[in-house]
């Protein structure tokens, strides 16, 4: 991936608080998401991240893992906007250093 534009970056919204429930089913929409990306669903995985994300905006690794599924199914856009998600909620974090490299 080519480094977008800083105002790719900078329009991710915050991210609201989770209810448990939506963190509980976060969790398992990204379990069945790794399940899918091992089994070759990429697409399914993609829409699995995608649903985790949007349950639990404030997870980088869902965001994380997200992008790397959109970047496997040529979403170039949508990689680029989990990344930077990852970078929003955890500059410093495990993922970062990757994920500045994926940029």
């Amino acid at each position: 991936l080519t480094l977008p534009p800083a105002p790719a970056c900078l329009a991710i919204p915050a991210p609201t608080d989770a209810t448990r429930r939506d963190a509980v089913a976060a969790r398992a929409a990204a379990a069945g998401g790794r399940e899918l990306a091992l089994a070759g669903d990429r697409v399914g995985a993609a829409t699995a991240f995608a649903r985790a994300v949007a349950l639990d905006p404030q997870v980088a690794a869902y965001a994380y893992d997200l992008g790397r599924a959109a970047e496997e199914t040529g979403d170039r856009r949508r990689a680029v906007v989990a990344y930077c998600r990852v970078l929003a909620l955890a500059p410093q974090g495990a993922l970062a250093q990757e994920v500045r490299a994926r940029l």
